[in-house]
């Protein structure tokens, strides 16, 4: 996406989620890392370890984006443990966005996918999971070469794959291109559909974070939430805190302009 076509925000609205991908083509991974991405996978990988990582979340008190008004930190901690002892457990990132005219999630997969890619991981980490699904438009072409290319980038300086960052943890990352109705958005209708399986929503309880894919515990979140995760392990909350009171605080991406801009 041509950043020119991205809405410039008031300078009392600090873009939070954009920043490391500013800076040459969103993939340039050298870039990106100069601007600070990895770092909070690294702090909690070599620092804070998963129960560190779950006690950081949840102190910031951040809601996911889903509307259910579950914080971060409830779901993560009911994810990291349900199931039993050596189940595998799923992250999948919901960028397939099935909103008309919302394209939030298209841009920052194409602007800052180290952001998302990061933010998985951590939270991969935390719940005990080896395994992020990141569900896209199957016509969003553009965003499918960028999150495939960054993961290949990612990969080979060992942030993702087998032994991230030299340990013994594996947090290995696909895209998935999805063709489908607007129901895809809802989530239990996304893990059918990563399933191979009719897009027909479930009734929740039991929970995704419980049952989800492939019968096993799933963290399930939207780009934007997972772009906010490293900087909540960077630097606490205090960067959401620049004009709102409410838990969920103010970690929006720019808007695109309209075609009529």
């Amino acid at each position: 996406m041509n950043r020119d076509a991205i809405l410039t925000a008031p300078a009392r609205f600090p873009r939070l989620l954009l920043p490391a991908g500013e800076a040459g083509p969103a993939t340039d991974l050298s870039a990106a890392v100069e601007a600070g991405a990895f770092a909070a996978l690294r702090k909690a990988v070599e620092e804070l370890q998963p129960q560190g990582v779950l006690a950081a979340v949840a102190e910031s008190g951040m809601l996911g984006r889903g509307g259910s008004g579950l914080t971060l930190g409830d779901k993560w901690r009911a994810c990291a443990r349900a199931g039993a002892a050596g189940d595998a457990h799923y992250v999948v990132v919901n960028g397939y966005q099935s909103d008309p005219a919302v394209q939030t999630d298209r841009v920052l997969l194409e602007t800052n996918p180290f952001a998302v890619l990061e933010g998985a991981a951590i939270a991969a980490f935390a719940v005990g999971a080896a395994e992020v699904l990141v569900a896209v438009r199957v016509e969003a072409a553009d965003a499918i070469r960028t999150l495939e290319t960054a993961i290949e980038a990612a990969e080979k300086a060992g942030y993702l794959g087998e032994g991230i960052l030299g340990s013994t943890v594996d947090i290995r990352v696909s895209v998935s291109p999805l063709q489908g109705s607007y129901m895809l958005g809802e989530e239990t209708v996304l893990l059918k559909a990563l399933e191979g399986k009719r897009g027909q929503p479930e009734q929740q309880p039991p929970y995704t974070t419980e049952r989800g894919l492939f019968g096993k515990p799933t963290l399930v979140h939207g780009p934007q939430t997972l772009a906010a995760v490293p900087v909540i392990l960077n630097g606490g909350m205090d960067g959401f805190e620049c004009w709102s009171s409410s838990p969920a605080r103010c970690y929006d991406p720019a808007s695109p302009k309209s075609p009529s801009a």
